[in-house]
């Protein structure tokens, strides 16, 4: 190809047309321009195609992180409401004037359990790699960035709560290990061969039992505070995890807003929304009681959803959703919603049927049950109820 080009000029030159000649080589110029232009475009093609791919690859490692982590925070949370459904049965052992050596060793099992809840520690090996690369410009402005910066500030916030009450564990763990108690532990041992061994040192173990440092240790474990982090975490790995699989750096407005509602609002303003899917924002609480006290009312998360369940031995049971306003202490904290002219509630019942009352409280009226209500019935199929 290239002996036909210098064919062309040589034939040019020796017939003296210059102009034409001068042509020729401008077109000849241009062409290979050309190629280079599109050389180019071919290997900026292919060099982007590669970086897409790597950047992918980034995101797949992150997704294996975040279900690692959501693993691990299951397992955490299934340890910690054990833990906190343990407390009933502490509480009534602890504070009895005698104590059988299996109720002791049950108090030693839970508090053993406390010391061997340990850290949380999120893996961020993926998202690290990929922060240091020249691939996450292309994170740049997508819902992925936004959503993969705030579950990883959330993950912090959740080693950093965990790690101090670990040291708070060691702390009070340590000074139990120092005091001597009036018994040694090879008495315990004993009991295994000889029951008698224990009732001599009884007044030890509820001298022990019933001391202010076994009170703080046994305060921190009576309340599993990880679940409303866990749920959280658990929301945000969810959305992640289905954008990667999708291989999507977006993802549609509903999730966005269920996000924004884990978000603290300690403003006086009322959101438009109370609950999301099921899920409330930081600034909203569910509550229950009844005639029975409030265990006789169980309320479990599903997927997308709320569950009450009322005991049938009841009287009356109730649901309060209640706002925490500028952290008001004392006073009935309150949210305005005199911008607002109707609610809408989207309720069923487990077989239709079921009799309701709904009721928002002024901040003025009286804990008596005298508020305005509206009554509502139930189907067994999601309705939306308006209450103006």
């Amino acid at each position: 190809m290239l002996r036909f080009f210098r064919h062309i000029r040589k034939t040019l030159m020796e017939q003296n047309k210059v102009r034409t000649y001068l042509q020729y080589a401008v077109g000849e110029i241009i062409l290979v321009v050309i190629g280079i232009l599109i050389a180019l475009q071919i290997n900026n093609w292919n060099q982007n195609r590669l970086e897409k791919e790597l950047f992918w690859g980034y995101l797949q490692n992150i997704h294996s992180n975040i279900e690692s982590d959501l693993n691990k925070g299951n397992d955490l949370n299934f340890k910690l409401d054990q833990i906190s459904n343990n407390s009933e049965t502490i509480i009534d052992y602890k504070n009895r004037s005698t104590l059988t050596y299996w109720q002791f060793a049950t108090l030693t099992e839970h508090i053993n359990t406390l010391e061997s809840i340990g850290l949380f520690k999120s893996n961020r090996s993926g998202f690290n790699a990929l922060s240091n690369t020249g691939s996450v410009r292309l994170l740049q402005g997508t819902d992925m960035e936004k959503l993969l910066y705030i579950y990883y500030d959330h993950m912090f916030s959740i080693e950093y709560e965990f790690d101090r009450k670990a040291h708070k564990f060691d702390e009070l763990f340590l000074e139990i290990s120092k005091r001597t108690w009036g018994y040694r532990p090879s008495d315990l041992l004993k009991r295994e061969t000889n029951p008698l061994t224990y009732e001599p040192i009884e007044a030890q173990l509820l001298e022990k039992m019933n001391s202010s440092i076994m009170e703080s240790l046994l305060s921190l474990g009576f309340e599993n505070n990880f679940s409303e982090d866990y749920l959280k975490m658990e929301v945000l790995a969810e959305i992640i995890m289905d954008m990667i699989e999708n291989e999507t750096l977006y993802t549609d407005q509903a999730n966005l807003q269920k996000i924004e509602f884990f978000h603290v609002d300690y403003s006086n303003e009322a959101l438009p929304d109370i609950v999301v899917n099921g899920s409330f924002p930081s600034s909203i609480e569910l509550l229950t009681a009844s005639n029975m006290e409030f265990e006789n009312v169980q309320q479990t998360y599903e997927s997308d959803f709320q569950r009450i369940t009322f005991k049938d031995s009841l009287l009356w049971g109730a649901a309060l959703f209640l706002v925490d306003s500028l952290g008001v202490i004392g006073d009935r904290p309150i949210k305005d919603y005199s911008n607002f002219s109707f609610i809408e509630l989207e309720l069923r019942g487990k077989n239709g049927g079921e009799q309701i009352q709904f009721a928002i409280k002024d901040r003025d009226d009286p804990d008596d049950g005298s508020e305005s209500k509206v009554s509502l019935q139930l189907t067994s199929k999601c309705i939306s109820c308006f209450c103006s």
